[in-house]
């Protein structure tokens, strides 16, 4: 995913919360969504797009003040690019 996508997406998210359409009930289904697409991807299929998806679900859930599993989005030590 690249960095305008993933702002693009942030913003969608944050400009209907701020706008009273979406709740906080909302942005949690979007960040179960987010990781669960994080989860099926899995540890092996280790992408600069699969970054972009972990950190793009703390940032929706960090502006909607939810919960996120998601802790960081670093890969792992042993990844190669």
């Amino acid at each position: 995913m690249d960095y305008a996508t993933k702002l693009a997406l942030r913003g969608i998210v944050s400009g209907l919360h701020h706008a009273g359409t979406i709740d906080q009930r909302h942005i949690s289904k979007i960040v179960e969504a987010l990781v669960d697409a994080d989860e099926k991807a899995g540890r092996d299929n280790q992408t600069t797009a699969r970054v972009s998806l972990r950190q793009l679900c703390m940032d929706i859930a960090r502006d909607g003040q939810v919960d996120c599993p998601i802790t960081h989005a670093d890969p792992p030590m042993d990844w190669k690019f």
